[in-house]
């Protein structure tokens, strides 16, 4: 089995209704980096929180979290934030979850890319050094390297399952 390391998760939020100027005085106050957009506020602190407007009529509001360094990190990150504001959650999911990983041998991309039976695959060496493979969980970027980018999971065994089935393949050509 081939180790990684996950460099991001993000993770959606729905909370009781939260407003905008509140949360940018709170953060002001207690001096955590805020940036106050039209229609949400960035406050970045060990984790990066994107907080949106609700509309009038919703009761209730959307954060994203990122910079979050593992999956067993989330419920601080949400712990983190509902502290600070005072807010109720009322759901969360894993939206995407980046992990790199290598495999310490050079890749020939071209020739994987020509013997490749993945149905989704893309290479264009001019544009980006990478070959994207795209898997209905996620998608692998291989790089002549040997190093491997693996996004849009929503689980850790999504992560080891594209990397199983890269290194299958990998071993074959």
């Amino acid at each position: 089995m081939v180790e990684y390391n996950v460099a991001n998760v993000k993770v959606s939020l729905k909370t009781s209704k939260i407003f905008l100027d509140n949360v940018f005085t709170l953060a002001t106050e207690k001096n955590i980096f805020c940036k106050n957009y039209k229609n949400f506020i960035v406050l970045k602190s060990r984790f990066t929180y994107i907080i949106f407007k609700s509309k009038e009529k919703q009761s209730e509001s959307h954060i994203n979290i990122t910079k979050i360094r593992s999956v067993s990190k989330i419920l601080e990150a949400i712990d983190s934030i509902t502290s600070l504001i005072l807010c109720t959650v009322i759901s969360y999911k894993i939206d995407n979850i980046i992990a790199t990983t290598n495999l310490k041998r050079n890749l020939n991309l071209s020739d994987i890319s020509k013997t490749c039976n993945f149905k989704n695959l893309k290479y264009n060496n001019e544009k980006f050094p990478g070959l994207f493979v795209k898997f209905e969980t996620g998608t692998v970027i291989l790089f002549h390297s040997g190093k491997l980018v693996i996004v849009g999971c929503k689980t850790e065994e999504d992560i080891s399952c594209l990397i199983q089935k890269i290194c299958a393949h990998i071993l074959i050509v």
